[in-house]
């Protein structure tokens, strides 16, 4: 299952915008205020529209809040009115497996609730709905989660009393799939309660914990280990009543209590361990398997957010790794992020449009900035001092050069052009010119 593409009419800031999607892997990225979260907020009100999940319906997502319909300055005379645009519209098409389906949600104005226009794939929706029916049992569903920009994931106390007692659905995994990092406390809750149990197995069987292999709890770690390999296992530890995290940092083994794990490691591991956890909850059928097999559309906005970045470099190849049959479409200002994907992976969002550059796979930071982004390598008065350099070495002002080199040795002796204009001053001084 994937998106193939959607079009937004009068949607936020968008008039009329129409954008195509890799089935694998897609990063949207623009300025501040180009449209990416509000895209990205678009696919979930095509994703309810599609599938009601968890309850909602569509007047009840996005399109149906207050704001979102698109602004337009209409000018009477000297008088200026700021007029809400309708109809707003998200049509999209999708594929389930060699099925094409189109369908739309519209609200036509201010009073009316949004509505589904042109849905055909009931029998999808009805999968969904009979999730816990013993004819549903071996039907592979998808996952469809929307983690936004404000997730974390703290740590909490888990309750081993309410682990202990926990009892798990099909249709949890749909939890909050709206904001899908606010079930935080579900996940910790879950990883203890997979912890239990597999100190359960092992007193059973007269083993130790760490031979029991092919559970719901090694499943996820495998999905971690996957995306991330610094991270080498997960479990709750009785003795200190914590979640520990078994990392490898420079080729040193620690054992650290998830509490004490660092922002970007608590917000990368986060969020692979709870797509896995919500896989596993889904589709327990398919075993060992579940991770590699459950299709889905998983979007992420500020892919970026807390990362270091040698983890921004690794996280699509390691999300690709773990999930190889999700759609992932994410929003980054990550250069690091950037270099690392082909362009039918990148959406660049402008005001002409949707687009994708010509080169990006194995370009530096500096050259994404400039190329992709629109943004200078570095700091804009050095740049123009550089410039200027060159400039007045090229015209023969070699006093003016010399000045200008000066200056910046002392305030950007690192520069790599300082070589290079500092020999080619030389030579010029020796031949006179």
């Amino acid at each position: 299952m994937h998106i193939g593409s959607v079009r937004l009419l009068n949607y936020l800031k968008h008039r009329d915008l129409t954008v195509s999607f890799n089935p694998r892997f897609n990063v949207i990225v623009g300025c501040n205020g180009s449209g990416k979260t509000s895209l990205l907020r678009a696919l979930t009100d095509a994703m309810v529209g599609f599938t009601h999940l968890g309850g909602y319906s569509p007047w009840q997502a996005w399109i149906g809040k207050e704001g979102v319909a698109r602004e337009e300055c209409v000018s009477h005379g000297a008088s200026v009115r700021y007029e809400a645009q309708y109809p707003i519209k998200v049509a999209s098409t999708a594929y389930l497996d060699t099925l094409r389906v189109d369908w739309s949600v519209n609200k036509s104005s201010a009073v009316d609730h949004a509505k589904v226009e042109n849905v055909t794939p009931f029998k999808f929706m009805q999968q969904i709905e009979n999730i816990n029916s013993d004819q549903a049992k071996s039907t592979t569903l998808p996952l469809i989660l929307f983690y936004q920009a404000d997730r974390n994931w703290p740590a909490v106390n888990a309750n081993v009393m309410q682990a202990a007692t926990q009892k798990v659905s099909r249709d949890h995994a749909y939890a909050n799939w709206l904001s899908a990092s606010s079930d935080n406390a579900t996940l910790q809750t879950w990883v203890v309660s997979k912890s239990l149990e597999r100190l359960q197995a092992a007193q059973d069987g007269a083993l130790s914990a760490d031979a029991i292999q092919g559970d719901e709890l090694s499943m996820v770690v495998q999905a971690i280990c996957a995306a991330l390999p610094e991270c080498q296992d997960v479990r709750y530890d009785m003795a200190k009543k914590s979640i520990i995290v078994k990392w490898d940092v420079d080729g040193v083994v620690q054992r650290v209590p998830y509490e004490q794990l660092s922002d970007g490691q608590r917000t990368i591991m986060g969020l692979i361990a709870d797509i896995a956890r919500r896989m596993v909850v889904l589709n327990p059928h398919l075993g060992s398997k579940v991770c590699a097999e459950t299709p889905g559309i998983v979007l992420i906005d500020e892919l970026d957010i807390h990362l270091h970045p040698k983890w921004q470099r690794q996280i699509a190849n390691g999300l690709k790794a773990a999930f190889p049959n999700i759609q992932f479409i994410t929003a980054s200002h990550s250069p690091q992020i950037l270099g690392e994907l082909k362009p039918d992976e990148i959406i660049v969002l402008s005001t002409d449009g949707a687009a994708h550059p010509q080169v990006s796979y194995g370009l530096d930071s500096s050259d994404i900035l400039e190329e992709i982004m629109g943004a200078g390598a570095r700091t804009e008065p050095i740049e123009k001092q550089v410039s200027q350099l060159f400039s007045t070495l090229e015209q023969g002002r070699l006093d003016e050069a010399r000045s200008l080199l000066a200056q910046l040795k002392a305030t950007a002796p690192g520069i790599p052009e300082l070589a290079g204009a500092e020999a080619l001053l030389k030579r010029k001084e020796v031949l006179g010119r």
